[in-house]
């Protein structure tokens, strides 16, 4: 895991490999109150962005039923 810090406003760049073209995924800090940080993410609507407890979590939109 890589850990970087940020202050309010300042962002990172992640870029997808591509796959036809270079995509980008933009993440910055929105704010920060009471010792959380709130982040904002700009990516193609495409890109799927999940919490890790909800990406663990069966989805029963997935599952196919008989």
């Amino acid at each position: 895991m890589l850990v970087l810090t940020r202050r309010r406003g300042e962002n990172l760049i992640l870029t997808v490999p591509p796959s036809n073209l270079p995509r980008q995924i933009v993440v910055g800090v929105a704010a920060i109150e009471r010792g959380r940080v709130k982040i904002g993410i700009q990516a193609d609507r495409d890109v799927a962005i999940v919490r890790e407890e909800l990406a663990q979590q069966p989805n029963p939109a997935l599952t196919r039923t008989a």
